[in-house]
């Protein structure tokens, strides 16, 4: 109302002052949940470490104190079994050096300077001619006519790598199997042969694996697997190869060494091929009994039909290609 003006009742307004305040509720609101938080107050550290240890838990005088040694005894006791007591060294023994005694050192010599004197290397030039031009692949040549029989089965030897992949280019390494188990094949190549003549030693014997008989067993159709890192062949690993050609060696030796038939007619190269390996005592016993029975069907042979067998082969072998390679790895000339 504005002063001096006249409502309608006749009173006469005073003049008065209006003011605005501007209120914020939604502060207002949230103060009245929660009051101002207080600042913490840090307490000062006064050096006491004891106060914030954990408690350690004592043995009360009601517990008893578990003596190891004394149930340990009693224990041994229990079972009859003497108990040795070792008793601990309350000290460490330390070993104390002692300087020896002043020994005079030898003079020391000086070095001579080398020279080279063509005159302490002299060389002919046939030896220059007839010296090696590669190295052979063993240091153990094959064997000559006057060779003698092995003492032990350490001793039996293969053939002369070389020579064997050359003989085997022409087709001699064809010969029918003597004898056929589960474990092995067998064949035989006498002395007169081609391949015996390679042998580097009296008698000859020569391993090979197959990895035909998946987890060892026969009849066993053969699956593919994922596991590239698996092996189902026995004969992969090269501790069942050592193993199974240990055992052929120790047999066959056992059996010729005391077989004079065999050291004067079948004197030559045994081939096996390795088919199965005999795990248990009593597959070790028929592997022995058959490689037994093998040995005897090479006493039965004719000697007369392998002679000829033999030169035949032989026949096939370009003689004057053998005695290059011979040269070329300094090994004696093989005879015909």
């Amino acid at each position: 109302m504005l002063a001096g003006a006249r409502c309608s009742c006749g009173c006469i307004g005073v003049p008065v002052k209006f003011t605005r305040t501007l209120v914020n509720l939604s502060s207002v609101k949230s103060r009245a949940k929660s009051p101002k938080p207080q600042p913490l107050i840090k307490p000062e550290f006064d050096g006491d470490y004891r106060k914030y240890e954990q408690p350690v838990l004592r043995p009360t005088v009601d517990q008893k104190i578990v003596d190891n040694d004394a149930i340990i005894s009693k224990v041994f006791g229990q079972l009859n079994i003497k108990r040795d007591v070792v008793e601990l060294k309350k000290y460490i023994e330390i070993p104390i050096f002692t300087p020896k005694e002043d020994v005079p050192l030898p003079p020391i010599i000086p070095r001579r300077p080398f020279k080279f004197d063509p005159k302490d290397y002299q060389v002919t030039k046939k030896e220059l001619e007839q010296k090696p031009k590669y190295w052979p692949d063993s240091k153990i040549l094959p064997i000559i006519s006057d060779t003698p029989m092995v003492s032990s089965y350490k001793d039996l030897k293969g053939v002369n790598k070389e020579l064997y992949m050359l003989g085997a280019q022409f087709g001699i390494l064809k010969n029918k199997q003597i004898h056929r188990s589960e474990f092995f094949a067998l064949q035989f190549f006498p002395k007169e042969h081609f391949i015996s003549k390679i042998r580097k030693s009296r008698p000859g014997i020569m391993q090979m694996t197959s990895n035909q008989h998946m987890l060892n067993t026969l009849n066993v159709k053969p699956i593919k697997s994922n596991y590239s890192n698996v092996n189902f062949y026995p004969f992969k690993l090269a501790v069942h190869r050592s193993q199974y050609m240990k055992l052929v060696r120790k047999t066959f030796f056992n059996i010729f060494i005391n077989d004079s038939q065999l050291i004067a007619e079948r004197d030559g190269l045994y081939k096996f091929q390795l088919e199965r390996y005999p795990v248990t005592s009593e597959e070790i016993t028929k592997f022995k009994l058959e490689l037994q029975l093998a040995l005897n069907k090479v006493k039965r042979m004719d000697s007369k039909k392998l002679k000829r067998d033999a030169e035949s082969d032989n026949k096939r072998i370009p003689w004057k290609a053998v005695w290059q390679h011979c040269d070329k790895f300094n090994i004696p000339r093989i005879e015909k």
